[in-house]
């Protein structure tokens, strides 16, 4: 998502895991957590240019 862009009912359902109608910061940064640590394949706690290659990060469906 991009500045200007707004959240769709998709995206949102999927951010907002106790269904509250909000995404709080931790609902937020856990996904964002879940996306890092898939990418960083070898566990070292840090994306290197091979590991950020496209079709390497997980995509977020939106509509």
């Amino acid at each position: 998502m991009y500045r200007g862009q707004m959240m769709d009912r998709h995206t949102m359902q999927m951010l907002d895991v106790d269904d509250n109608g909000e995404i709080s910061r931790e609902e937020f940064m856990h996904v964002h957590e879940l996306i890092f640590d898939t990418a960083d394949q070898n566990k070292d706690g840090k994306l290197e240019k091979s590991e950020m290659k496209k079709g390497s990060l997980p995509e977020m469906e939106t509509g």
